[in-house]
């Protein structure tokens, strides 16, 4: 996003500031205008409140995952993810970063009351809690936390995402609607639309 960000706002890279900060405060900060431009990120109704979203910048999978070695997930690993099986993981502990969500169907196994949810600030964060069994399943966007992975010098064999747990979701820019760029979204909905193209020309 460092790169392909001032593409979208059409703005040298020198003239835009990336920060990284807690979840809570990156959505506090939009609703008071101290911020422009959160993303990537998942579109919501509450959301709408206060941003304006531009087109799917990029789809992307989001999923469940577990460390092979924990063997408190020792009968999921031959199993797949069913939604109407909760039992499969009461008294499991689902870490998952802050602001993020998985399944809002009250029958998910992942909002069973028998489970217990771990809220962390970062991806790193949950793939070491992950890694050392603090958290039994950790819900992540596939290639951040592959990332994280080899970062941290884990070995990704023993990692992977429960079967049927993967969603295709759609990533977009949310900009606040205090920000001068909140007006701007149609040409910025342009751009992505370019570059996107200029990609896949590439490709």
């Amino acid at each position: 996003m460092i790169e392909y960000l001032p593409m979208i706002m059409n703005v040298p890279q020198e003239d835009v500031q990336f920060q990284i900060l807690p979840w809570k405060r990156v959505l506090s900060d939009a609703q008071k205008g101290q911020l422009d431009v959160i993303g990537p990120m998942l579109e919501t109704e509450d959301r709408k409140k206060f941003l304006v979203f531009t087109e799917t910048v990029f789809k992307g999978n989001i999923s469940l995952w577990v460390s092979r070695n924990n063997p408190r997930i020792k009968h999921l690993l031959n199993t797949a993810f069913d939604d109407g099986k909760s039992s499969k993981f009461d008294h499991l502990t689902f870490g998952q970063i802050l602001g993020y969500s998985f399944n809002d169907s009250p029958n998910s196994p992942y909002n069973h009351s028998k489970v217990k949810k771990v809220e962390v600030q970062t991806v790193e964060q949950g793939v070491k809690m992950l890694h050392s069994g603090r958290i039994d399943i950790f819900l992540a966007f596939d290639p951040v936390i592959e990332h994280f992975i080899v970062e941290l010098k884990l070995n990704k064999d023993d990692f992977f995402p429960l079967t049927g747990a993967t969603q295709e979701v759609n990533y977009v820019m949310g900009i606040s609607k205090k920000s001068p760029w909140a007006q701007k979204v149609v040409q910025i909905n342009a751009k992505i639309a370019e570059v996107a193209k200029q990609k896949k020309t590439v490709k």
